[in-house]
């Protein structure tokens, strides 16, 4: 009876399995689109910013944008982190009191604690500006994205209420779609009147207003009523805190770890190596895309399948989509480490072309600390927060210590170096927290057919690229070569499983809808 039963059950686990790939998915197509939306906008508003402006007035522009996100990740408090959690356990027990009472202290503590942060740093901004980053120049941009702490903490709580109600669409048109649209324009309008520096600081702000209210209106209207819902709020403040706590400060160390580089050459070199700097993070930063957009769903089904003691799905569910980003992340980096020069004077122009060899250690970086993603939320999935502070604690003064020796050495180089060491020590840290707490690497053989199958694809490549002289058509020419030798050599080493196979004519179904729509 038992050998009748268990070919059953293996079918039962490989369509369960198939089943929650398909929703992690299924998020994941919105979450990449606005992801590729948000980023390709947000990168021609540098091209705008950086053309429209000089490269010391680019550098004053990001170091402005990065101040006040820190500052907003700060004033939050990890509690955004926290509505995420608790409104969705809350929703699964139909208790409204606690939905409403985790969401109102949350809006009001972080709100009130982001008017206090405010206040001070605005009346300090002189101060700032010029003993920190030695720019006088600085002190009235300054004060403008001061004034956005306020917002931007109103819209990452608003960001949170939306994925706790999975209306992922939303932060979709919103967030991805129309932040960076309204962004493009207002600045490239602020740029073309001859504005200035200031114009565009002014222009960020009114498109940062205009989204706070487009956010507000639709959490209120179409998602959840939290000013019209007349149920008394029932606060379960301390266990909020106890779950966000460790993350009170992760985010504001998270930016100070992904922003010390360019902090450190402001401090130790000049404004232009900041811009020059600036040209080639973004672009190494596009390696952390894939793996953040499988997060939305990713994190909701492990930590679901965990509590259901279902360790097999959160196991396969891992080393998939670990897998999926490898495969596709790899050929990136192998492009980027290969044609450099060319990414950075096609988006920046040439006189960007400084930050070439920052591009090509970047790049490396962020490949590796994409790795750690699916460990990372492994972590949250059992509630081990902790670690997310303890690593930057330790990562953060790394990285510090080998700006410090390598930046009056080898200048922009030297900071994209000692980024690339602290994000692989960063990485190493989480996968092997995942490993001793769940006994999980999300690594398998499939990682390795595709390293060959890359490494085989780039020496076509290499040799090719030797036998003529180069120009743009010829490296566009030699990217699409080197994209469809990868594929093929994926197939001839049989990267690819059954499950790849099931999602495979899942997204054909999908185009396919999508065309008769």
């Amino acid at each position: 009876m038992s050998s009748e039963k268990e070919p059953f059950l293996k079918r039962n686990v490989h369509e369960r399995i198939s089943t929650e790939l398909k929703i992690v998915l299924a998020g994941a197509g919105i979450a990449f689109f606005g992801s590729v939306i948000n980023r390709l906008l947000n990168y021609v508003l540098r091209i705008i910013i950086a053309r429209g402006l000089s490269v010391e007035e680019y550098g004053l522009f990001n170091i402005a944008v990065i101040f006040m996100r820190a500052f907003v990740a700060f004033a939050a408090l990890g509690l955004s982190e926290g509505i995420v959690r608790y409104v969705s356990y809350y929703r699964g027990l139909n208790d409204e009191e606690k939905i409403k009472g985790t969401l109102v202290s949350s809006f009001i503590i972080t709100f009130l604690f982001s008017l206090v942060i405010t206040i001070v740093l605005f009346f300090s901004s002189d101060f700032i500006a010029i003993n920190w980053f030695k720019s006088e120049q600085l002190i009235p941009l300054l004060r403008i994205f001061i004034l956005m702490i306020p917002i931007g903490v109103i819209i990452s709580n608003l960001t949170s209420l939306n994925l706790a109600y999975e209306k992922i669409k939303y932060n979709f048109w919103l967030v991805d779609v129309s932040s960076q649209s309204l962004r493009v324009v207002t600045i490239g309008l602020a740029i073309l009147f001859g504005f200035g520096i200031l114009g565009v600081g002014y222009a960020y702000l009114i498109s940062f207003f205009i989204i706070f209210v487009l956010m507000f209106l639709i959490a209120e209207y179409k998602v959840y009523p939290l000013i019209r819902n007349r149920v008394k709020a029932k606060f379960e403040t301390r266990e909020l805190f106890s779950y966000s706590w460790p993350l009170v400060f992760v985010g504001i160390l998270g930016y100070i770890m992904g922003w010390t580089d360019t902090f450190m050459i402001a401090n130790l070199m000049d404004i232009r190596s900041v811009g020059l700097y600036n040209a080639a993070l973004p672009l190494a930063n596009l390696l952390t895309l894939l793996p953040l957009m499988f997060v939305p769903m990713f994190l909701p089904l492990i930590t679901r399948n965990f509590a259901q003691k279902k360790m097999f799905l959160v196991d396969s569910l891992t080393k998939n989509v670990s897998k999926w980003s490898f495969m596709i992340n790899f050929p990136i980096l192998i492009l980027m480490l290969l044609f450099p020069s060319f990414f950075i004077s096609l988006l920046f122009g040439e006189q960007y072309l400084e930050g070439t060899s920052a591009l090509v250690f970047l790049s490396v970086g962020f490949f590796i600390f994409s790795l750690s993603y699916p460990s990372m939320q492994l972590l949250r999935m059992i509630k081990e927060t902790k670690w997310y502070l303890i690593n930057l604690i330790i990562t953060i003064p790394t990285n510090v210590i080998l700006n410090l020796s390598l930046i009056p050495k080898y200048g922009i180089t030297g900071a994209a170096i000692a980024t690339t060491i602290s994000y692989s020590l960063h990485s190493l840290l989480f996968i092997g927290e995942g490993y001793y707490y769940l006994k999980l690497i999300p690594i398998t053989s499939s990682f390795w057919k595709s390293v060959f199958a890359g490494l085989i694809a780039l020496g076509l490549i290499f040799i090719l690229k030797n036998l003529t002289s180069g120009g743009f058509f010829i490296t566009v020419l030699f990217g699409v070569l080197f994209s469809i030798s990868y594929l093929i050599l994926l197939l001839v080493f049989k990267t690819f499983d059954e499950q790849d196979k099931i999602l495979y004519h899942f997204l054909k179904s999908k185009i396919k809808k999508q065309k008769n729509i």
